[in-house]
């Protein structure tokens, strides 16, 4: 068993703040450091201390000096990303190194609690038709893909969008 862990006042005041970052209670500014030091009853350099903490987690963003701190919407709960993977071919045999490859992305996407998908057909299956494997991409809802073996007009596809596609 670990020993009871004491927090200072600044890592309480950043705990304070960061659920109020959490439920929603400020967005875009937050207020200034004499107002949440009265508001919490601390000190304004604990406050500013909790700030920095803050800060150096990527909740909030510094506009400089003697100015209000903005909310990060990078450091709020990060949304689950739906990655779709486009298989060259069903891979039926789990020894393949492909196959194993797709397996540990599956499972550390899977663990950051990200949703992994397999698209509905293989390029093989869609005939390598560009246009085919586009539409079943634009009809996944994903935020990104992983193209396994694509072909040259499918990268070069992949590569003029806006949606993220790593090629294996």
């Amino acid at each position: 068993m670990q020993p009871l862990r004491r927090l200072s006042a600044a890592e309480m005041s950043a705990e304070h703040l960061r659920e109020g970052l959490r439920t929603g209670r400020w967005r875009g500014v937050l207020p200034g450091v004499v107002r949440l030091a009265a508001e919490l009853d601390v000190s304004r350099d604990t406050i500013r201390a909790a700030l920095r903490l803050l800060e150096t987690e990527g909740l909030l963003g510094s506009r400089g000096a003697g100015r209000s701190r903005t909310v990060s919407v990078h450091g709020m709960r990060r949304r689950r990303l739906r990655v779709g993977i486009l298989q060259h071919d069903a891979l039926p045999d789990s020894q393949n190194k492909t196959s194993q490859v797709l397996l540990q992305i599956q499972h550390h996407l899977g663990e950051a609690t990200n949703e992994v998908f397999f698209a509905g057909k293989t390029q093989v299956q869609l005939r390598h038709n560009v246009r085919r494997i586009t539409r079943l991409i634009g009809e996944s809802p994903a935020d990104a893909w992983i193209v396994v073996s694509g072909s040259r007009g499918l990268l070069e596809w992949c590569a003029g969008q806006a949606l993220p596609c790593l090629a294996l």
